[in-house]
């Protein structure tokens, strides 16, 4: 066991460095967004063994919700019963697997010293594998060990797709608020057979901003390691382009004042943001694509982050974070784009007056409130054929359904 797993140290230390000059291979430049998990029939069998224990037992609700079981149930509410209420048990993924040490690795480097950040981030996420790893679990996962070494690739490329975004050794407002930090919020009280609704969630980053007028605020951070869908991706686009204009406009030896970085006059001709400088004018959120992109944008893809807004705003003191400080921009960075130079950053600011803030904060609850209720009302059913399928052919629902239904 020692042996393997020093071969497998030995060949994640053979991936070059940041900012080492090499081709990048074609099949570890495109990286998978989606799991494309076969249960084989050890998997079903466990599956079906557990299920039939669960199927006769009095369905419950859960203790609380996450942003993501909310999306969940939303995208698929038999995938929601399988995975979230019966916990029925599923193989280790590689999809998943690589999310955890690249999420692990981003956490842990800002522990580092500053000076050190870019030239350790790699061994850092070596660190996190050999933490990780057991012979059980490459069993599971690789067929060989050159299948666990393109899987080592890709994940040390998503974090040269960080690097190519953000630099850690220097960060526009100085160092992360939080990392991993909790959220919880109250958001509704008991009513009748529906229990109250509690809802946590675990933030990948907070940072210090700005307001406009100087007051102190916080930006919510979330990595993902898939790419971006091409509207996204043209509207962070169109975005990035807008914040470009607007560096030159008023922190360049304009003399005005950046929104996003409170300064003024002389201090505004140095800007200090990155050079891909992702920052968008503050404001109506700053996706300006078809107003059915936007708003398909902003919900699928920053609704989770809103649920982080709401949590924060209304909701218990963060654990890591300041509690005071008000959510100000919403900001997602897409580690897996890095054909074109770098992960993709696509954000969303918040409103800034008191009652548009509210209100918007009043949706989110809403629907949070809504889909508590809905899976309420299907648990008082007790029948968990009622939990319908979706139409997604990758969904989890449609290998898992013939053993735990036989076959319906």
């Amino acid at each position: 066991a020692k042996m393997s797993g020093l071969l497998a140290m030995l060949v994640l230390a053979a991936v070059p460095r940041p900012g080492a000059h090499t081709a990048t291979r074609r099949g570890v430049a495109r990286l998978s967004t989606r799991p494309k998990m076969q249960l084989g029939m050890k998997e079903l069998g466990s599956i079906a063994e557990h299920a039939a224990i669960k199927r006769k037992e009095k369905l419950l609700m859960p203790k609380r919700l996450s942003p993501s079981a909310v999306t969940a149930f939303r995208e698929c509410a038999q995938s929601f019963l399988f995975r979230n209420l019966w916990k029925l048990p599923e193989p280790p993924s590689k999809v998943l697997e690589k999310g955890i040490v690249v999420h692990d690795a981003l956490e842990r480097i800002f522990a580092v010293p500053a000076a050190e950040r870019r030239a350790r981030l790699h061994d850092t996420l070596r660190d996190v594998w050999r933490e990780r790893r057991s012979e059980e679990l490459v069993t599971s996962l690789f067929d060989s060990r050159e299948e666990e070494r393109e899987w080592g690739l890709e994940c040390l490329k998503l974090l040269d797709n960080y690097l190519a975004a953000e630099d850690p050794e220097a960060l526009t407002m100085g160092e992360p608020l939080a990392r991993e930090a909790w959220a919880s919020a109250v958001l509704a009280p008991a009513e009748g057979l529906v229990p109250e609704l509690s809802m946590v969630g675990r933030i990948d980053r907070i940072d210090r901003s700005m307001g406009a007028e100087g007051s102190s605020m916080i930006d919510i951070i979330d990595y993902k390691t898939g790419r971006t869908r091409p509207a996204v991706k043209r509207a962070a686009k169109a975005l990035h382009t807008r914040a470009l204009s607007h560096v030159g406009a008023h922190c360049n030896g304009g003399g005005g004042r950046c929104a996003t970085c409170a300064t003024t006059g002389p201090e505004s001709r140095t800007h200090p943001h990155p050079r891909r400088h992702p920052h968008p004018h503050t404001g109506a959120p700053s996706l300006k694509y078809s107003e059915a992109v936007n708003s398909r944008i902003r919900q699928e893809n920053f609704f989770q982050l809103r649920c982080y807004a709401l949590m924060i705003s209304r909701g218990a003191p963060l654990t890591g974070g300041e509690p005071q400080l008000r959510p100000s921009r919403l900001r997602l960075m897409y580690l897996g784009d890095g054909d074109t130079g770098g992960a993709t950053l696509v954000e969303e600011a918040l409103p800034a007056d008191e009652v548009s803030y509210s209100l918007q904060l009043d949706e989110v609850q809403r629907e949070c409130v809504a889909t508590w209720r809905s899976i309420a009302q299907l648990v008082q059913g007790n029948d968990p054929l009622a939990f319908r399928p979706c139409t997604r052919k990758f969904c989890f629902c449609h290998q898992a359904r013939p053993a735990v239904f036989g076959g319906r």
